[in-house]
């Protein structure tokens, strides 16, 4: 009976992850998938158009690509880091992807990320909110590595859900915000 028990706990919790973790994959490659096409470097995007002065500046282009490029390494490694699996068997390649997110991100994301929010449309309250996402994504993403560092693996876990957290949000806002 207490077999029969733990097989249905371990059913309705794989039936959990399964309704958890498909949208966000969904959405995670569907951010990749819409992301991809701003890489033909034309200013036809919607997005682009509503920001053609900035699209002018060398130094807001070359970060806007910057951005979605280091956005799109962030997704992919960052879905490999929650595979319990791959912590469990390959931990290899869970460290490996590690260190590519920390280093996307610290040094390429949410630095590109917290320049442009500064040109972010809309009013300051708006641009108050880019810079927080940016300095957040960044300050979890840190604590995250340094727990991890430290061995301290139930707070790193914690902290990198923190940051995962934050990244989706661009993901949640580029799903709703679609071309035209």
């Amino acid at each position: 009976m207490n077999s029969r028990i733990a097989a249905a706990i371990r059913s309705w919790k794989g039936l959990l992850e399964l309704l958890f973790w498909a949208p966000v994959i969904t959405f995670s490659l569907l951010l990749v998938k819409n992301t991809l096409p701003y890489f033909d470097f034309s200013p036809h995007f919607i997005f682009i158009r509503e920001r053609i002065l900035l699209y002018s500046d060398p130094i807001w282009k070359t970060s806007f690509y910057i951005h979605i490029g280091a956005g799109i390494f962030c997704i992919l490694t960052a879905i490999i880091q929650f595979s319990s699996y791959i912590l469990r068997k390959r931990s290899q390649i869970h460290v490996l992807s590690s260190k590519i997110y920390v280093f996307v991100v610290l040094l390429i994301g949410a630095p590109s990320g917290l320049y442009m929010s500064f040109f972010a449309k809309g009013e300051m309250a708006e641009r108050g909110l880019f810079i927080f996402m940016a300095v957040a994504w960044f300050v979890t993403t840190y604590k995250g590595f340094t727990m991890a560092v430290a061995r301290k693996f139930i707070a790193h876990r914690s902290w990198m859900i923190r940051s995962y957290a934050i990244a989706l949000t661009a993901v949640t806002f580029r799903v709703y915000y679609t071309e035209t």
